[in-house]
């Protein structure tokens, strides 16, 4: 299991802005933009991702296709003691980023 804390969105100065992802081009000509807006809930520690993907052809917009994805996160210790309360053992903690942003976990049952 891989955890997740977005710290570069609770460091960025306006983390709840559309950002343009990608813009690409496809055989029929048509231009396909992808985008996302992420808001934070800091209380209940949830970040949200609006994506957005727009299909434009000959200037105008064709298609749109939108989607939310939320992903809570958890800090070290408070997942420690949940699997300690559901009896894991052998719990170990590696940081796969020098910014401890992501974590991978190992336990046993």
């Amino acid at each position: 299991m891989t955890l997740s804390v977005p710290f570069k969105y609770m460091r960025s100065d306006q983390p709840d802005e559309w950002k343009q992802l990608a813009e690409v081009s496809r055989d029929d000509g048509a231009i396909v933009r992808l985008s996302e807006r992420i808001a934070l809930d800091y209380w209940e520690q949830l970040k949200t991702n609006y994506n957005k993907y727009e299909v434009y052809k000959n200037g105008k917009l064709i298609e749109l296709h939108e989607d939310t994805i939320q992903v809570r996160w958890f800090y070290e210790f408070e997942f420690e003691l949940m699997l300690q309360a559901a009896e894991f053992k052998d719990i170990a903690f590696t940081y796969v980023q020098a910014d401890r942003a992501y974590m991978m976990v190992s336990a046993r049952k």
